[in-house]
């Protein structure tokens, strides 16, 4: 019951995207409401020996996925004329899906399906990307310009960023903007993602590094599945999911959270040193500001927990800390005054920690926890829901990974790679 709560709330949480873009709609809303409950029922379920319910769930998402990418435009602010081969690359992924269902499929190619769907989909998303270019929205100016102020030896946080909206916006505090109200004084990014960007914004996109973490993301989903047929499904839906490649054409920065979250929860389900599980963990809580409560119930499900722990507050402080000491004053008004004093957005759409918690009881914590606050939140937008998916779609393929027999192959524990 379990896995089919949890693909159950994946699905319904994309579907939510898809219908409102992440902006506020009755019927995406109920879809959320629907998704938490699930996932927080799902936390409190044993684990079971799975179910092809939950694969029929994923399945379904992934054709209503393939199905919204054909009739509508991936973007928000794409130029159709330069998508180019987007719908043939798409109907290629396709084919390449449907051969999931063939019981007879060659077991030698099966090892390289899954590595086949992952390179369509990162060209699908680098054409989306080229057909969109420089988007007017501050999280990608804010990025680029930020990471560009450290190649030339400048405090991305002491310097002021061009107000793209109007004058009389009411998406910045007051407090966040220069007397005339045309330029903005904070950086809202920690240093971790603006580093992280560093060699994209140099190449002069800075949403280059975000398609690689979403496909490094998929790949993780998958290395948590240890290579199952469900774990291939499950990184198939992160990556073709409704509104997904509306995420990266924004530049959002949570496909690097998902990235970090991902590769902390697979060194717990591979039971790695504490210091190794530290240094992910400190890795991801540097990512962005609420991540701490999502790496929590993560570090609960790992045996040296406490020293796990401390490494990664410690790691992460050290990741801050030249920020902090080169302009304090701006280094918290922008990662913690901005985000206090910033207004209530009406378009906006709008867990428990316990000794030993199972890998996949985590994940669930951590995305229900993270679904009820962000619903509760002034201002939630697609990427934060984008990011919940990715969590309980990791979920599936831990819970799942030896339930389902693959048609035509091993027992689906076993690893193809």
């Amino acid at each position: 019951m379990r896995s089919i709560l949890t693909a159950l709330a994946a699905v319904a949480l994309a579907l939510a995207l898809g219908i409102s873009d992440g902006t506020y709609h009755p019927a995406a809303l109920a879809l959320v409401t629907l998704s938490a409950v699930a996932s927080v029922t799902a936390s409190t379920q044993a684990g079971s020996a799975g179910s092809r319910g939950a694969m029929l769930l994923i399945g379904m998402g992934i054709v209503l996925s393939l199905a919204y990418d054909t009739l509508f435009l991936p973007g928000l602010v794409v130029d159709p004329s330069r998508l180019g081969a987007f719908r043939p690359t798409l109907a290629v992924t396709a084919v390449l899906l449907s051969t999931y269902l063939w019981r007879r499929f060659p077991p030698s190619l099966a090892r390289w399906r899954s590595l086949a769907v992952l390179a369509c989909c990162t060209t699908l998303g680098a054409l989306v990307i080229l057909a969109s270019p420089a988007p007017q929205i501050d999280v990608f100016q804010f990025q680029q310009e930020g990471s560009l102020a450290i190649w030339a030896g400048r405090d991305p946080y002491a310097i002021a960023y061009r107000n793209l909206y109007w004058p009389s916006t009411t998406f910045y505090s007051p407090l966040l903007l220069t007397s005339d109200a045309r330029w903005v004084t904070a950086n809202p990014y920690p240093p971790l993602s603006l580093l992280a960007v560093l060699p994209a914004a140099a190449l002069g996109d800075v949403r280059w590094t975000m398609l690689l973490a979403v496909a490094i993301s998929a790949f993780l989903i998958r290395c948590l599945g240890r290579g199952s047929y469900e774990s291939e499904m499950a990184a198939a839906l992160m990556l073709l999911q409704p509104r997904g490649f509306m995420i990266l054409e924004l530049s959002y920065t949570e496909p690097l959270v998902l990235t970090c979250l991902l590769l902390l929860a697979l060194l717990v389900r591979r039971d790695a040193k504490w210091l190794l599980v530290g240094a992910a963990g400190a890795l991801a809580i540097a990512s962005k500001q609420y991540a701490p409560l999502l790496v929590a119930p993560l570090l609960f499900a790992t045996r040296e927990r406490w020293r796990a722990a401390a490494v990664a507050v410690l790691l992460a402080a050290a990741a801050f800390f030249p920020f902090l000491a080169w302009d304090p004053d701006g280094f918290v008004r922008s990662l913690l005054v901005f985000q206090v004093v910033q207004p209530f957005r009406a378009d906006a759409l709008a867990a428990t920690l316990r000794r030993g918690m199972q890998l996949t009881v985590a994940l669930l914590s951590a995305s229900a926890t993270w679904i009820v606050f962000v619903a509760f939140n002034k201002q939630a937008f697609g990427n934060y829901y984008w990011l919940a998916v990715g969590l309980l779609l990791a979920a599936c393929a831990v819970e799942t990974d030896k339930t389902v027999e693959r048609p035509g192959a091993p027992l689906a524990g076993a690893s193809t790679s």
